[in-house]
């Protein structure tokens, strides 16, 4: 069976309010990293021009798993030089993973909402906290479940399947 990606687009234009605002926020940084998810690639462009006309040097990065340039995946994030992250998008899982991953300040622009805001340390220490959590409950469990995607590079059955001979010893 073949498999076919469709990316989902959003049509939301980027508000010049928005871009403002990612300036001002990102006033006293002279370099800066954009990334985004595919719903807001198309944008890219256009802002990294403006952030150039505003005295920016703008950092983009192709990761090994993304289609386009600045394009992040949840399980493919670059390392990036730049002093601080511009992450255009919606959601805090990439934004999250960035900060993990770079130790920089992340700014997140959400066209969606029009809502401009750097990531709080309080937000990545919850999701550390929650995956500390999970880690302790599967020690304990009498129960544990093995979810394989059939998705490709997710497709992993022999590794589950060595997971579960692992777990049966412990």
């Amino acid at each position: 069976m073949e498999t076919l990606f469709i990316e989902a687009r959003s049509t939301v234009e980027l508000d010049s309010n928005l871009k403002k605002e990612i300036v001002d926020n990102l006033k006293g940084k002279k370099t800066v990293a954009l990334c985004s998810t595919v719903q807001f690639i198309r944008h890219m462009n256009p802002l990294i021009e403006y952030l150039k006309k505003n005295g920016f040097i703008v950092e983009i990065t192709r990761t090994k798993k993304g289609k386009y340039e600045g394009q992040i995946l949840g399980c493919d994030v670059p390392v990036l030089r730049s002093e601080s992250v511009l992450y255009l998008g919606s959601g805090l899982f990439h934004p999250i993973m960035l900060a993990i991953k770079n130790e920089k300040p992340i700014l997140i622009a959400n066209p969606d909402t029009g809502e401009v805001r750097f990531l709080e340390k309080r937000e990545i220490e919850k999701f550390k906290t929650e995956e500390r959590v999970g880690k302790v409950l599967i020690n304990e469990a009498k129960t544990v479940g093995i979810i394989v995607s059939k998705k490709p590079g997710q497709n992993r059955l022999n590794d589950a399947l060595k997971l579960k001979q692992d777990l049966k010893k412990l």
